[in-house]
């Protein structure tokens, strides 16, 4: 076998790999480079986002009573320049460990979350709603405004019924997310059924984002954002072992 070619392409990967327009994450070198991290209640936050067995858990179950509705975990991409990221195609893999005990529970799968007027974010996002079986998407667009808790100006796009689903949203279960932010197009797949495609042209660039509220416990894997100008500033031997992660684990948990 000829050792030196390969060697160095070996050697050269990590600086190729900045710059192919790919950002991989599949946990399994156990840290979070590149991400931005938050959670609630502040005492257990650290607990909140934590990986296990090379996949990430983000937990929302509630801490006490008094914390129920308000429980939550987000993350976000936060490396290279997000900021200028404005066409993309996110994919990953999720699984529910708990359902929340009301019908209060939810999951974000956030693209294209960049910064909007007066404070409110402007993103195009999935919402699921495990225990009620509902999948949503919506648009919260740069001129939106916040008014008493809610959003002023944010669009709903489509829901996916219970009878829709090719499959029930169970417990332990992983299904595939796609979604296509492509320029001002926008595709949004769960579980390989199309949700719903729109164009807005009032899009504007930004990240990737998960967050996870009131009770539910989500696990996450298999991150991979593709697309010209993604990037991942991170060093050179963690972007190796999760570019070869990818290798290790291609297919569904």
């Amino acid at each position: 076998m000829r050792w030196g070619p390969i060697a160095v392409l070996i050697i050269l990967s990590p600086a190729f790999a900045v710059y192919s327009g790919r950002f991989v994450e599949d946990f399994s070198d156990r840290e979070l480079d590149g991400w931005l991290v938050r959670g609630f209640p502040n005492p257990v936050f650290p607990d909140r986002v934590r990986v296990k067995d090379d996949y990430l858990v983000m937990d929302a179950a509630p801490a006490d009573p008094l914390h129920f509705l308000r429980a939550n975990a987000r993350m976000e991409v936060s490396t290279g320049d997000w900021k200028n990221w404005d066409s993309y195609t996110l994919t990953c893999q999720i699984r529910f460990d708990e359902f929340a005990p009301r019908k209060s529970g939810e999951f974000h799968v956030l693209v294209r979350k960049g910064e909007g007027r007066f404070g409110v974010v402007a993103v195009h996002y999935m919402l699921i709603e495990p225990e009620d079986q509902r999948i949503h998407v919506y648009t919260i667009p740069p001129d939106a405004e916040a008014k008493l808790g809610q959003v002023k100006g944010r669009i709903h796009r489509h829901t996916l019924e219970r009878q829709q689903l090719r499959r029930p949203i169970k417990r332990n279960k992983w299904v595939s997310i796609e979604i296509v932010a492509e320029k001002s197009f926008f595709e949004f797949h769960y579980d390989g059924i199309l949700v719903t495609r729109y164009e807005d042209k009032t899009a504007q660039p930004g990240t990737v984002g998960f967050w996870t509220y009131s009770g539910l416990v989500v696990h996450l894997d298999d991150v991979i954002i593709s697309g010209e100008g993604v990037s991942r500033s991170v060093n050179h031997d963690a972007h190796l072992a999760t570019t070869w992660g990818e290798v290790k684990n291609p297919s569904w948990k």
